[in-house]
């Protein structure tokens, strides 16, 4: 594995939005913050067993490319500011 992290994505189910209800509400208040600091509405999210997020900026993620390598969008993964805001607490 040289280190690097690999994942098995053929389970997951759980994206975007979908993902980001599993996390804790601590979890979900801290990812509004950084949201909210960062001037961002969009965040990419996928739950497989935690839920892994990127706001978007920078190189996509191992998660963010292997999931795109086995067939699924980007815009799967992408859930809104306002979308997370309105989770019930």
């Amino acid at each position: 594995m040289n280190g690097q992290l690999t994942l098995s994505l053929e389970h997951h189910r759980l994206t975007g939005i979908n993902a980001v209800a599993q996390m804790d509400p601590y979890m979900q208040c801290r990812l509004i913050t950084a949201m909210r600091s960062k001037n961002q509405s969009t965040v990419y999210a996928l739950n497989e067993g935690c839920t892994l997020t990127w706001l978007g900026r920078g190189i996509k993620p191992v998660f963010v490319q292997e999931f795109m390598s086995n067939g699924g969008q980007l815009s799967d993964l992408a859930c809104c500011l306002d979308q997370i805001e309105a989770l019930p607490a």
